[in-house]
C-alpha cells in the first residue's frame, strides 16, 4: 500500500468534531478511542478499505460511516433474541437455559441494594451463602451447599474442596470444554489437584 493512500485518512480532530455532534452523550475519550481503533484498522488492513478507489473527501465519508455504524451497533448491544431450533435444550452457544418470566419478576425485587452479606436481625456482617444454604440442604439432602454461575467454577471449587493436593483421574471422554475456553485439565490444575 502506498503511503499516499494512507494520507487520505482524516485527522483525528476532524473526525471527533463530527462524532461529538452526532453522539453528544458519549464521552470524548470513548469517541477518541473509537477513532484511533478505526485508524489502526486502516493501517493494518488497507485492502479492506479500498483506499485507491476514493479521493480524500470521499474516503472521509466512508471512514465516518464505518465509525458511526460501529457506534450504533455498540449502542444497540450485540446480544439478540433468537429461537433455539437446534434440538439441544441447554445449548451453551445460545446462553444455556432461558430465564423464566416468574424469575424475572423476582429479580426486580433484588435488583437494587439487598441484604446480601448483612444479617438484618443483628445488623452485622453475614455470609452471602446463607440465602441458599438451607434451600440446597432441603432440595439435595446434602449437609451444605453453595451456588456458582458456571460449570467451570463448580468443578474447580468441588475439586479444590474435596481433592486438593491429591490425584484425580479422568477418562479421555471426560476431557471436555466446560466454560468458554476452559478445558477440564486446566480447571483441574487451577483447583490444585
Amino acid at each position: 500500500m502506498e503511503q499516499n493512500h494512507l494520507k487520505k485518512i482524516p485527522s483525528v480532530n476532524s473526525v471527533l468534531e463530527k462524532l461529538k455532534l452526532k453522539f453528544p452523550l458519549i464521552p470524548h475519550l470513548y469517541l477518541k478511542r473509537m477513532t484511533m481503533l478505526e485508524i489502526e484498522n486502516v493501517h493494518q488492513n488497507p485492502k479492506n478499505y479500498n483506499l485507491e478507489a476514493f479521493e480524500k473527501a470521499q474516503f472521509e465519508t466512508v471512514f465516518m460511516e464505518r465509525i458511526v455504524k460501529t457506534i450504533e451497533q455498540l449502542k444497540g448491544g450485540s446480544l439478540k433474541k433468537v429461537i433455539n431450533a437446534t434440538g439441544v435444550v441447554l445449548h451453551t452457544g445460545l446462553g444455556r437455559a432461558p430465564v423464566s418470566e416468574d424469575i424475572m419478576e423476582m429479580l426486580k425485587e433484588i435488583s437494587r441494594y439487598t441484604n446480601l452479606e448483612i444479617e438484618i436481625s443483628s445488623g452485622k456482617r453475614g455470609q452471602r451463602n446463607d440465602h441458599l444454604s438451607l434451600l440446597l440442604q432441603i432440595l439435595t439432602g446434602a449437609e451444605d451447599g453453595f451456588a456458582v454461575n458456571n460449570n467451570a467454577a463448580a468443578v474447580m471449587l468441588m475439586l479444590n474442596s474435596l481433592s486438593k493436593r491429591k490425584e484425580v483421574i479422568i477418562s479421555r471422554g471426560e476431557m471436555i470444554e466446560i466454560g468458554g475456553s476452559f478445558r477440564l485439565p486446566e480447571v483441574m490444575k487451577i483447583s490444585g489437584v
